[in-house]
């Protein structure tokens, strides 16, 4: 009977040696499992990210295309506006209508102040030829406010 005991003894401590060998290896396996969980979801947010990146550089391109799109329509206009002042450079009379308007401002407004699209202007028709002085004559102002707008200053 003593050697049934102690056989069973034996057999009690293989078995409790393999559930503790055999939870010693489902233990690795759970955190092999866990951290593939991790590396699963910190994958899946990097994709998510990834497509919010892909949507917002289409929104970005398509901005970019419309203000190349708006840039060369602004160009088109521009040179539209420079063909109208050539041809209305070469008409005498405007130049002399903008003299007699110039005389009558300058005479009710003698502290005349240009805004921004008169500065344009200035700019766009000293470049196509108008002199300093008929640009003042025209706008009212003196002839070293033209000379300060056209050269920067």
């Amino acid at each position: 009977m003593t050697n049934t005991i102690i056989t069973l003894t034996i057999v009690i401590l293989a078995l409790i040696y393999a559930i503790y060998r055999l939870l010693k290896t489902l233990k690795r396996q759970s955190i092999t499992l866990s951290l593939k969980k991790e590396t699963i979801v910190f994958l899946q947010e990097r994709v998510d990210r990834l497509k919010q990146d892909q949507f917002f550089s289409k929104i970005l391109q398509s901005n970019i295309d419309f203000l190349k799109s708006e840039n060369a329509e602004l160009k088109n206009k521009q040179s539209y506006l420079l063909i109208e002042i050539a041809e209305l450079k070469k008409n005498s009379s405007f130049a002399s209508i903008g003299a007699k308007v110039a005389r009558k401002k300058r005479t009710t407004y003698p502290n005349k102040k240009l805004n921004e699209s008169d500065v344009k202007y200035i700019k766009a028709w000293y470049k196509n030829g108008y002199t300093q002085q008929q640009l003042a004559e025209t706008f009212g102002v003196s002839r070293q406010m033209i000379s300060k707008i056209v050269n920067k200053k």
